[in-house]
């Protein structure tokens, strides 16, 4: 079962987001985000499966 995660973010921050993450959905930023450091720090240990 996934474990749930709480994220706080300044209001400068959250208005960054779309910028950062490519999308005005926080959701899918986030996930973009999290998936690309889990694409780096796999790319020495080989694909992710």
């Amino acid at each position: 079962m996934p474990e749930k995660i709480t994220i706080t973010l300044s209001e400068e921050t959250a208005n960054a987001l779309p910028e950062l993450f490519g999308t005005t959905d926080l959701s899918t930023g986030i996930a973009k985000y999290l998936d690309s450091l889990v694409e780096n720090s796999l790319g020495h240990q080989g694909k992710r499966t």
